[in-house]
């Protein structure tokens, strides 16, 4: 649906947002404990918890990012303690 001089028109084309391609985290685990505890408060719905799932949403972009800039060199060896734990 388009806005074209005050009127509303439904057109066929879909425009995509301008977005950088999927990205692999590589050493994920602090990004996934931030995640499951926003997903945790959410869910719980205690008082405050919409002003705490805000800040860990901002914790875990926060962690992504810094996560994509570092793109740790150690990653192999943290799969090789990985998979000797399992």
């Amino acid at each position: 649906m388009v806005l074209n001089d005050g009127k509303h028109e439904i057109t066929e084309a879909v425009e995509t947002l301008p977005l950088q391609p999927v990205q692999n985290l590589t050493d994920f685990y602090a990004v996934e404990e931030l995640f499951e505890k926003l997903v945790h408060t959410w869910n719980a719905k205690l008082p405050g918890y919409e002003f705490i799932s805000k800040t860990l949403l901002q914790e875990l972009l926060i962690a992504i990012m810094q996560n994509i800039k570092r793109q740790n060199p150690n990653y192999a060896a943290s799969l090789r303690v990985e998979k000797g734990i399992q």
